[in-house]
């Protein structure tokens, strides 16, 4: 399955751009229901419904995860989440900043290069959100 494509994220990075520009959202009605048991027993069934809304987008930003796998010298492979966010910043020239959430002693010893060489990204899954 290809990974996803810099034309994707530039089309996902516009859309978001798009949508602060234009300032709001409009919302669709919402209808939550629910089932209780009362004191006596007795079952009990509920909702609510909320009108359709316009508000206001005060923050947009596109964040993209993805998983990886990073092998230990002992053959043990972890599973790491990826993040990478579309803000720039001139601290890194410019460049799209990936955080790599790592936790545990072996990963703590590890330089960033280390990291970089071990890591193999893995196909994204398929689902609602594939096929971008």
């Amino acid at each position: 399955m290809p990974r996803r494509t810099s034309r994707w994220v530039r089309r996902a990075l516009t859309a978001v751009r798009h949508l602060h520009e234009i300032g709001v959202l409009e919302l669709p009605r919402r209808k939550v229901g629910g089932n209780a048991i009362g004191f006596s027993g007795a079952g009990y069934e509920g909702w609510e419904e909320a009108p359709a809304e316009t508000v206001s987008i005060s923050q947009a930003r596109m964040i993209d995860r993805t998983t990886a796998i990073l092998t230990l010298d002992d053959g043990r492979q972890l599973h790491v989440d990826l993040t990478g966010t579309g803000e720039q910043s001139d601290q890194y020239g410019g460049r799209a900043v990936v955080t790599v959430d790592l936790s545990g002693p072996a990963l703590a010893s590890m330089s960033i290069e280390e990291i970089r060489a071990r890591l193999r990204l893995m196909p994204p899954l398929r689902g609602a959100w594939a096929g971008g």
